[in-house]
C-alpha cells in the first residue's frame, strides 16, 4: 500500500511538473494579438509603403535643419512596419540587432500611447517581446521627450524592464543624446533631450501625438542662420 501511495504522489508531481512547463511554453509563445495584427503583407504595397517612409524621414530633415516656420508630419505604423521589412533590411540597419538575437520588429499606435513588439531568439526558443509606451513632451523643456515604460511582456509573461532600460540608456549614449530616469505611478520614465549641443537649436518640438495607427510631429524651424558678409574698413578722420 505504501509502494501504491508512493508511485501515486511521484506519478501527479510529474502531471503537476508537465503542465506547468506546459503552461510555461503556451505562456512564453503566445503572440500579441497587436503584433499579428500589424504585419504588413510582402509585395509592392509593402515597398511602397517602405519608401513613403523614407521619404518622410528626409522631410523631416530638411524641416528640421533648413525649415523656416511651423511645419507637421506624420508616420503611419503601416508605413513605419513595412520599412522594418524592406528598408531596414536593405541598408543593413538590422543586423545590429541580429546580432542580439532581436528580428521582426514592429509598432502599434493607439490613442495617448504605442506598442513596440520584436521576436527574440529563434526556431524553438524564440519569444516576442512587447512593451506598452506613453510618449509625451516635457512642458517646461525645449526638445525633451518623456518616455514611460507601461508594460513589458515576454509572450504572454510580465518580465523586468531593466533590459530595456539599459538597451535605451545605450543606444542614447552612442547617438549623443542625454538621458535621466525617473519614476512614474511605479513605471519607469525616461527623460531624452535633443540637440543639447546646439546653443541655439535649428529647430523646436512643438508636438508629439500618438493617434490609432499615426504618429504625427509638429515643429517650428529657426530661420537658417547665416554669416553677415564683412564690412569694408573705411579709414577715420582726423
Amino acid at each position: 500500500m505504501g509502494r501504491k501511495r508512493k508511485i501515486w504522489w511521484t506519478s501527479l508531481g510529474c502531471a503537476a511538473v508537465l503542465g506547468a512547463l506546459l503552461a510555461f511554453g503556451l505562456l512564453i509563445k503566445h503572440e500579441p494579438s497587436f503584433y499579428r495584427r500589424a504585419a504588413v503583407g510582402q509585395g509592392q504595397d509593402r515597398v511602397k509603403l517602405s519608401n513613403e517612409f523614407v521619404g518622410n524621414m528626409a522631410k523631416l530633415h530638411v524641416f528640421w535643419k533648413e525649415g523656416k516656420g511651423g511645419w507637421e508630419i506624420g508616420f503611419s505604423e503601416a508605413q513605419i512596419n513595412s520599412y522594418f521589412h524592406e528598408g531596414f533590411l536593405r541598408f543593413g540597419e538590422a543586423e545590429t540587432l541580429r546580432k542580439h538575437g532581436i528580428s521582426e520588429p514592429c509598432v502599434s499606435f493607439e490613442q495617448d500611447h504605442f506598442r513596440l513588439a520584436f521576436r527574440y531568439g529563434t526556431g524553438l526558443w524564440s519569444t516576442v517581446v512587447s512593451y506598452d509606451l506613453k510618449l509625451w513632451l516635457a512642458p517646461k523643456e525645449m526638445n525633451v521627450v518623456m518616455i514611460e515604460i507601461q508594460g513589458h511582456h515576454a509572450g504572454g509573461l510580465p518580465i523586468s524592464s531593466q533590459s530595456l532600460l539599459n538597451e535605451i540608456s545605450e543606444v542614447a549614449r552612442r547617438s549623443n543624446l542625454d538621458v535621466a530616469w525617473y519614476r512614474n505611478n511605479g513605471n519607469p520614465v525616461a527623460m531624452v533631450r535633443f540637440l543639447q549641443e546646439q546653443a541655439r537649436p535649428s529647430a523646436k518640438l512643438t508636438g508629439l501625438d500618438t493617434r490609432p495607427g499615426l504618429l504625427v510631429l509638429k515643429g517650428n524651424s529657426n530661420e537658417p542662420q547665416t554669416l553677415a558678409e564683412p564690412r569694408a574698413l573705411t579709414p577715420s578722420g582726423n
